[in-house]
């Protein structure tokens, strides 16, 4: 604290006032500068506990917490005017976290600017893994290159972590394939199929139980489904709604047969069955003469029979 007789008049006699100066109280001086302090006291409380202040808080260290990794659309392709899936992997090395989702409207290379399209809460426990799906619709009337921001908010709002997609829309005359199978090759010939519609391209996505939409709106984006060597028993029932419903609305469905037509075929529902199955048989060998039994169609690789059709 100022102390004001700290620094004594020098070359004067002791009490007498100095010349030209006004003669100041020691209380006086002593009771402003307590007063002064008192109200930086208050003003600084006031700062401190204020709402408004107190919600500036800073965002969490990079170094840990929660991350995320989206996947949008197709890898990144879309049918324009449809709903384009998110998928978006968390995980949390850090503390326990509590914060919100944000999804911002895709928005063109131009500049525009975004508007928030999807927010939704989320909690991280420490050490959590989780995936989440969600859906947003797109109409960008353009086959430019365009991009979606996700975002991670904590509590008071503040931007954790952030992502940038790109987003492309197909092609009007490409045409989009989806392919459920547990095998990941033989499908190349689907590349050399001639399309209707010159300067168009066949483009190919490998479905599985985890990636395979569980609303119709969404696979509209695709123009055929390719159903072959595959546990459709990991389906779960929105999905195969879903598939129904896609092909009762003209969804173009291939299904395969062969050894494993039992693995394929049999979790479908009755209407999306290509034929009733009431037993199966061994074709004789080649060059065998032994007739084959009545009513039946091969199928497949021949070795086995569907009956009754």
């Amino acid at each position: 604290m100022l102390n004001w007789n700290a620094r004594p008049l020098m070359g004067r006699p002791s009490g007498q006032p100095i010349i030209g100066q006004p003669q100041r109280s020691p209380l006086l001086y002593t009771t402003r500068m307590l007063v002064g302090l008192c109200l930086v006291g208050i003003v600084a409380c006031v700062f401190l506990l204020d709402p408004r202040t107190v919600s500036a808080h800073p965002a969490a260290s990079l170094s840990s917490g929660p991350t995320f990794q989206v996947n949008a659309g197709f890898n990144g392709r879309f049918r324009d005017g449809n709903w384009v899936p998110l998928q978006i992997a968390f995980s949390n090395n850090g503390a326990d976290f509590s914060g919100t989702l944000s999804i911002e409207d895709p928005a063109p290379y131009n500049g525009a600017a975004l508007t928030s399209l999807y927010k939704e809460p989320i909690s991280l426990a420490n050490g959590a893994q989780k995936q989440i799906t969600t859906y947003i619709p797109i109409t960008l009337e353009s086959q430019l290159a365009y991009q979606i921001t996700v975002k991670l908010l904590d509590s008071y709002g503040n931007v954790v972590r952030m992502q940038t997609g790109t987003i492309t829309a197909f092609g009007s005359r490409d045409v989009f394939v989806g392919i459920l199978s547990d095998q990941s090759s033989g499908f190349n010939p689907l590349y050399s199929v001639a399309l209707p519609s010159q300067g168009g391209s066949m483009i190919v996505e490998t479905l599985n139980a985890s990636t395979m939409p569980d609303t119709m709106v969404v696979l509209k984006n695709f123009d055929l489904i390719v159903l072959d060597n595959f546990t459709t028993s990991s389906l779960d029932s929105n999905q195969l709604i879903a598939l129904q419903t896609w092909v009762n609305q003209g969804g173009a469905l291939i299904e395969v047969g062969g050894p494993e037509w039992k693995r394929t075929l049999s979790a479908l529902p009755d209407s999306l069955m290509p034929v009733i199955v009431n037993g199966t048989g061994t074709l004789p060998g080649p060059g065998s003469r032994q007739d084959t039994p009545d009513r039946t169609r091969t199928r497949g690789t021949g070795r086995h029979l569907l009956h009754g059709f």
